[in-house]
């Protein structure tokens, strides 16, 4: 670990403003240590930011003291979320989870996930409803209040074509957050071919820094790659879980290959003026 005890958060690195993706590092963890524990691997191994996932977060520790010790000892910056998908939780409560984020903002974070169905649960998530819009933009109010940036999140569980994922990117843009992220599924190789042919547009149409990642059968090409595409951060983790799909590449792997593929859509380097070609252009049908 490289910082210090008592750090400001303005004093840490930020997931902003960076000239590559952040590599970012997925914690998960009961206690606070267990948390420090695995950022301060993740760290090690070379990630440039943490995000915390307080799915089994231990209600004892969901105070801001607990939540500062956790980003106290690192120049990383942190982001924070909570699902629907609570281990502790005898209801999982859409506005009891806001509370612990917003302490987790106050504490020093500089990203905290709003899920983009938040008050108003879709299949898609992605909920349309006025009032839970409103009631999203008026927790960004919040979180921005604490200094933190509100991140929209999407998680599909089906293939999105990239038409329907620009919408649906452009629609969160839309709502005033800082950072918009979508993760849809890949489990064919057309829909990891898509999903490619996505992020290429998305980084030429989005005007605030997203994130585009995908699961499924297919999802760790796109994983490994998506860095070099286009995007603000690629998340990774420190070790495989059993019983966890294994999406994310670790942060060592992420970084090798982003090391061996030495390409960059920011720095495409070398421009080659090639002839025409004499065969016709091949349409991949249904796309």
């Amino acid at each position: 670990m490289s910082g210090r005890d008592g750090k400001e958060p303005s004093a840490r690195a930020s997931f902003f403003h960076r000239t590559a993706p952040v590599v970012t590092s997925i914690i998960r963890g009961q206690t606070p240590g267990e948390i420090v524990k695995w950022a301060a691997a993740s760290e090690a191994d070379g990630a440039q930011g943490i995000a915390v996932d307080l799915e089994r977060y231990r209600p004892e520790f969901r105070t801001l003291k607990c939540l500062r010790s956790i980003m106290e000892p690192f120049d990383l910056p942190f982001m924070f979320f909570a699902y629907r998908d609570d281990k502790f939780a005898k209801v999982q409560s859409d506005a009891a989870r806001q509370e612990v984020l917003l302490a987790a903002a106050e504490a020093g974070a500089e990203v905290i996930d709003v899920m983009a169905d938040l008050y108003d649960p879709h299949p898609m998530q992605l909920t349309r409803a006025p009032r839970a819009v409103e009631k999203q933009q008026r927790l960004f109010d919040e979180i921005r209040k604490r200094g933190a940036v509100p991140e929209l999140s999407c998680h599909t569980p089906c293939a999105v074509n990239c038409e329907q994922t620009l919408e649906m990117m452009k629609t969160m843009e839309a709502r005033g957050a800082g950072l918009v992220k979508i993760v849809t599924r890949v489990d064919t190789p057309e829909e990891l071919a898509e999903a490619f042919l996505t992020t290429s547009v998305l980084k030429r149409e989005m005007k605030v820094p997203f994130i585009h990642l995908v699961s499924g059968a297919f999802a760790r090409p796109h994983r490994m790659a998506a860095a070099t595409l286009g995007g603000s951060i690629v998340f990774a983790v420190h070790h495989y879980e059993r019983n966890k799909e294994i999406t994310q590449p670790t942060v060592r792997e992420l970084l090798e290959t982003m090391r061996l593929i030495n390409f960059s859509a920011d720095e495409p380097g070398i421009r080659i003026n090639r002839a025409p070609s004499p065969y016709p252009v091949f349409v991949p049908p249904n796309l």
